[in-house]
């Protein structure tokens, strides 16, 4: 999961663990569940993702 998100393993697992305590998600070895949307898109929102333009190759 964390070179499909493109995360250190200790940076994912940080992060799970402070959904989990903040009750975002819940999980166990097989499952992460989403437990709270809302909460989830909140937090997304306090670090917008910025994304610089590529340029197209020219041909």
């Amino acid at each position: 999961m964390a070179d499909v998100l493109e995360l250190s393993v200790p940076h994912l697992i940080a992060s799970c663990r402070s959904c989990g305590a903040q009750q975002l998600i819940t999980s166990n070895a097989h499952l992460i569940e989403l437990t709270d949307l809302a909460g989830l898109r909140r937090l997304a929102q306090d670090r917008p993702l910025v994304l610089a333009p590529i340029p197209l190759p020219r041909r």
